[in-house]
């Protein structure tokens, strides 16, 4: 892939971008992405219920990947070195409103627990989110015309942030991997 144009995030380097979209919990889909992964990116809302449903499942992980490595401790794991370790790992607010006084006592949650792998930037819940999904288009491709405009700009302006952040933090990634290969 080196010199060709990744459509996601530009020059490719050595490295594919497969994104895998599991169901948060501990079952072989999830455990086959996990460990196949560089890098996780780890969506959640700003609820209780998701802040609770996000950290059990991390703590779930990290003791399904201790248990896996160390049941393999003698075997021969080819290209894969036990314990899995990722070049990096981050966490990503969604359906955030910046105005609700509980997503933002959720966003310091998840700030306290989880430091600087929390995303900065996180997805803003706005009209064309809720949109979107009603026509199962992404942002990007949802007529800006069925909102105003300022609706449309705030959540363009949402994803572009996030997504720049996350397109740095997976060059970065990449950088590391090569690096250490």
């Amino acid at each position: 892939m080196f010199g060709q144009r990744c459509p996601v995030i530009g020059p490719c380097p050595a490295r594919d971008l497969i994104l895998f979209d599991c169901p948060p919990a501990i079952g072989y889909q999830s455990m086959n992405a996990v460990f196949a992964a560089d890098m996780l990116y780890i969506p959640s809302g700003p609820g209780y219920w998701e802040y609770d449903s996000t950290t059990s499942f991390i703590g779930q992980l990290a003791e399904a990947l201790a248990d896996l490595s160390h049941g393999f401790a003698d075997f021969p794991a080819g290209k894969i070195s036990l314990p899995k370790a990722f070049a990096d790992i981050r966490l990503l607010m969604t359906r955030y409103e910046p105005s609700n006084e509980l997503h933002q006592a959720m966003f310091n949650a998840f700030r306290q627990v989880f430091g600087d792998r929390l995303a900065q930037h996180p997805i803003e819940l706005t009209r064309a989110v809720e949109q979107s999904g009603r026509f199962l288009s992404s942002i990007y491709e949802i007529d800006y015309r069925q909102m105003t405009r300022g609706t449309w700009r705030r959540a363009r302006a949402s994803f572009d942030q996030a997504y720049e952040e996350f397109r740095t933090h997976a060059l970065a990634a990449w950088d590391k991997l090569e690096d250490a290969a």
